[in-house]
């Protein structure tokens, strides 16, 4: 009985390193996604600078126009946002509550709320007008994704499967539209700048 027991921690203590090891494999990924990408635009930018063509400046323009669609406001704002909170406190409690396989308490979600309205007093007010019957849970995510955690950490600190977070962000995001989003990056750029 002990064995099992032991032999069962273990394995769910295992289960869980994994799921952190590929969470900073995929904010890895993410991060050299978006460098690469900047460095792209920034060279396009570069090149316009530098041209003295009209129709080859209109040309890079819309190449720019088009690197930018597809690098997507949504990883740019998430990322601002966590480099902003980075260095607080809160933030690194959560990726070290991530770490040691823990959930944030009623404090903690008291905690990142009151940081959050620090830079920004009506942030709250703001979302429950987009959703006034918004869930516990979705709350949780929204100030989780306002601080810049990526979803999988969110699926980490709620205990919650990645696509459960997509999922909760897509009805709070048809809550205030009245419509589906067209995909979740739609909706996820919407909830980054409620």
């Amino acid at each position: 009985m002990l064995a099992s027991i032991a032999f069962l921690s273990y394995n769910l203590r295992m289960r869980y390193r994994k799921k952190v090891a590929d969470a900073e494999l995929e904010l890895e990924r993410a991060n050299a996604e978006q460098m690469e990408m900047m460095s792209y635009i920034a060279e396009l930018q570069k090149r316009l600078n530098e041209t003295i063509n009209e129709q080859e400046k209109e040309q890079i323009a819309e190449e720019i126009k088009n690197a930018r669609k597809e690098y997507g406001n949504v990883r740019l704002v998430a990322k601002l946002m966590r480099q902003q909170y980075f260095p607080h406190p809160v933030f690194r409690k959560m990726l070290e509550l991530i770490k040691n396989g823990e959930m944030p308490t009623t404090e903690d979600y008291d905690m990142i709320e009151t940081t959050l309205c620090k830079n920004d007093k009506k942030l709250m007010s703001r979302f429950y007008k987009a959703a006034p019957a918004a869930t516990d849970f979705e709350k949780k995510v929204f100030l989780l994704r306002r601080m810049g955690m990526t979803k999988t950490e969110i699926s980490l600190l709620t205990a919650h499967a990645k696509n459960s977070i997509i999922t909760a962000i897509g009805r709070f995001y048809e809550k205030q539209n009245t419509r589906r989003p067209k995909c979740s990056a739609e909706a996820d750029d919407w909830i980054l700048n409620i």
